[in-house]
């Protein structure tokens, strides 16, 4: 939505020039480097060898003067009829007694920006920058330093189109014209939530109508429409595509039909109707010819990456990314080739370089929550399923109130990924079944045919969704696993790498873990990395523990209940190792464990093994896969192959969640998962733990319980809900008896 230069530099024509003739390549093969129209660059050619160098430097043209009368006359017909041509203007103003050139009517259309722009500005309401509007922003900028907001409105008010819009965001928004504040709107976009966007756009839209202003509407429908993908409202995308349709008739615009037939892929794909999805793409398809440029390349990345067509996806972004130098865009492209195009080929190295290239992204809304996601991605490819759940969970915490919903779907089917691959079914089942009533009371269609795919609660998808890579991917794998048939498997993996969705695959298969122990039973390539197959679901000899802390230490075994009777500072010290080395590769430096269980002993590792003895034996775990490290340069005890899993992990996780929701404004399904949340306090952690790590974990753990149980108090003692209020502080209560906003609470819901 920013500005970019509306005329070729000269230097630009006279290197396109230049390569056509020295190369005697085709006109459209130079003009697509260039990035410009090869009809374009045919005129220039012409020019240049007519006139030589000269001729391809910017004349100027002298102005003719018109009144304002006649130019707000000139404007009118355009704002009031979008579909008007030229030729067709010019003869309407001659009924009206008005004589005036082509070559006038399209300045003035110019100066109020209501014109074919050029194919490499984003879709906007700005305009080039003229003496007129230089001067009225200055003006404006002083009278704003007076605090005289007032008069500076109207001198922007006043302004047939502005250049940037920036200064408008310090003049309150009620001072401005509709026009103006349709030139402001885009500044907002990522800074408020995505609902109250599309509120601005849609209030916007209906003044400039009223006002005549037509064809600057459609762009307040387009800001609209952004707002809306975002939110995942398919239904009231495609109401919003009807009328700029109807605004857009007759018009002869690449750029704005392209971005029509962009958002009419993505809101139709949203609603499953897949076919009329693909008649928009193949129209994208057909006009992109007209545009070679970085912008509507990434623009067909990202309808292709959703689509399921990961391959040409990335193809379309690497060629934005080479062709751009703003910083902030090569960052977001980078984003996109790392999410649509390296992740879903399963490039997970080059996919974490390309992360750190788009790391410009973390703090903007609407890609800080994907930026997570995509490390979430890599972590899990490379099977590292303590961070993959780190990240899924920021994800989740960084995501906004319009995007909530997609974000919930993602983070939900990834915390399930990890699940499976830890073999437990049960939990994978619940993340995937927890949202599936938010899912359908906001009609998303797709996540909700996903998620019970992903469940087998159906066997086939709607029609015309097989035809798509990604889904199609899906049904291939559950024919292998109903099968269990190598050839079936391979058929599935040879698909995906046509496709580029290796990723994909790595994803989707811990859900479908027979159709691989069939191939492995039989002694076959699984075409898996190393670090998949060590997944417990593909290797039930993997151990799985899973510590509850949250009260007296229970420790269970591939969810078996194990009766140990373990020492205090046993149970503290296997706490400490859930928490700090929970899964493979992970370690924790002798020293620190030295200096917190044994600071004052004269022999702290033989305290130490003689621990290390008594744990395996109690937890039957294998001597193997839990070891001490003494050829590094810093001796550590190493995690070898076990899984820890605890129930503080849960609680963080419900919490998250629950926040998230909240945030949406969804309080019935947050309460919920608050209220989950809490029943896992069980008693006050690391009770009888007196080691310094746990008095600090304890401490931070309480103090998490502490704060997040009042704020969910007090929310339903504002809703006036008292037994669910009284439910969660009794239990906080139990667990922090010496708080006095619990107290308090408690004697307030008494009374």
């Amino acid at each position: 939505m920013s500005l970019n230069k509306t005329s070729t530099p000269f230097e630009t024509k006279l290197k396109a020039v230049k390569a056509y003739l020295r190369t005697g390549q085709s006109l459209r093969k130079v003009a697509g480097d260039f990035g410009v129209p090869y009809a374009t660059l045919g005129f220039w050619v012409k020019r240049y060898q007519k006139g030589g160098i000269d001729s391809l430097k910017a004349r100027k043209v002298q102005k003719r003067k018109v009144s304002k009368a006649t130019e707000v006359t000139v404007m009118l017909l355009k704002e009031q009829n979008p579909a008007l041509n030229i030729d067709a203007a010019q003869r309407a103003l001659k009924k009206q007694g008005t004589t005036i050139s082509n070559n006038g009517i399209w300045q003035i259309w110019k100066r109020y920006g209501i014109t074919k722009r050029s194919m490499h500005e984003q879709i906007h309401t700005l305009g080039p920058a003229t003496p007129e509007s230089k001067h009225a922003i200055a003006q404006a900028k002083t009278l704003i330093r007076e605090k005289n907001f007032r008069a500076a409105a109207r001198v922007l008010n006043a302004v047939p189109c502005l250049s940037e819009g920036t200064i408008l965001k310090q003049i309150p928004e009620k001072l401005l014209s509709p026009r103006r504040r349709l030139d402001r709107l885009p500044l907002e976009f990522g800074t408020i939530p995505f609902p109250d966007f599309r509120n601005k756009a849609r209030r916007i839209g209906v003044l400039l109508e009223k006002e005549g202003f037509v064809y600057s509407s459609i762009f307040a429908n387009f800001l609209e429409l952004f707002a809306l993908q975002n939110m995942g409202k398919p239904k009231e995308q495609k109401c919003v595509l009807d009328q700029i349709e109807k605004k857009l008739c007759g018009v002869k615009d690449s750029i704005l039909w392209f971005h029509f037939y962009a958002h009419a892929v993505l809101a139709y794909y949203d609603a499953l109707e897949i076919h009329q999805a693909f008649a928009y793409l193949r129209k994208c398809r057909r006009l992109l010819h007209r545009l070679p440029a970085p912008n509507y390349w990434d623009l067909m990345s990202a309808l292709l990456g959703t689509m399921g067509y990961h391959k040409e996806a990335h193809m379309y972004a690497e060629r934005a990314f080479r062709n751009v130098k703003d910083p902030a865009i090569k960052a977001r492209l980078a984003l996109r080739i790392a999410i649509f195009g390296l992740l879903a080929k399963g490039d997970y190295n080059e996919a974490k370089k390309m992360l750190s290239k788009a790391a410009n992204v973390k703090h903007k809304q609407g890609l800080n929550a994907l930026f997570c996601l995509g490390h979430a991605f890599v972590a899990f490819g490379q099977g590292n399923l303590v961070d993959a759940t780190k990240f899924f969970r920021e994800s989740l915490e960084k995501s906004y109130k319009g995007e909530l919903y997609n974000r919930l779907y993602a983070t939900s089917v990834g915390l399930a990924s990890v699940a499976m691959a830890l073999n437990k079914k049960a939990e994978a089942s619940a993340h995937l079944r927890k949202y599936l009533p938010l899912m359908k009371k906001h009609n998303l269609q797709r996540e909700l045919v996903s998620l019970r795919f992903l469940l087998r609660d159906e066997r086939s998808f709607p029609e015309g969704m097989d035809q798509m890579p990604a889904f199609h991917l899906f049904n291939l794998l559950a024919r292998a696993q109903e099968t269990g048939a190598v050839g079936d498997y391979r058929t599935a993996v040879v698909f995906a790498h046509r496709h580029n969705l290796i990723g994909l695959l790595h994803r989707m298969i811990v859900f479908l873990p027979e159709s691989v122990v069939h191939v492995l039973e039989r002694g076959k390539q699984t075409g898996l990395p190393r670090a998949l197959l060590r997944f417990p679901v593909f290797n039930q000899a993997v151990p799985v523990y899973h510590v509850k802390l949250l009260g007296d230490v229970t420790i269970s075994k591939n969810q078996q209940h194990i009766r140990s009777h373990l020492r205090p500072k046993d149970r503290a010290f296997v706490t400490h190792l859930a928490l700090r080395a929970c899964a493979s590769n992970r370690s924790i430096l002798l020293d620190d464990l030295y200096r917190n269980f044994w600071i004052e002993s004269s022999k702290p590792v033989d305290r130490l093994l003689h621990l290390l003895a008594r744990i395996k034996s109690q937890l039957k775990i294998p001597r193997h896969l839990l070891t001490i490290s003494s050829t590094a340069r810093e001796p550590r005890l190493s995690n070898r192959g076990v899984y820890f899993t605890t129930d503080y992990n849960e609680f963080e996780i419900l919490l998250t969640q629950a926040k998230s929701l909240e945030r949406a404004g969804e309080w019935h399904f947050a309460k919920r998962d608050y209220i989950k949340a809490f029943a896992l306090l069980r008693g006050r952690p690391f009770e009888k733990m007196y080691d310094p790590w746990s008095e600090d974990m304890r401490n931070a753990i309480l103090n998490k319980v502490e704060n997040d149980g009042v704020h969910f108090v007090k929310r339903c003692l504002e809703s006036n809900n008292k037994k669910e209020a009284r439910t969660v502080l009794d239990k906080v209560g139990r667990v922090i008896t010496d708080s006095l906003d619990v107290n308090k609470l408690s004697d307030e819901i008494k009374t």
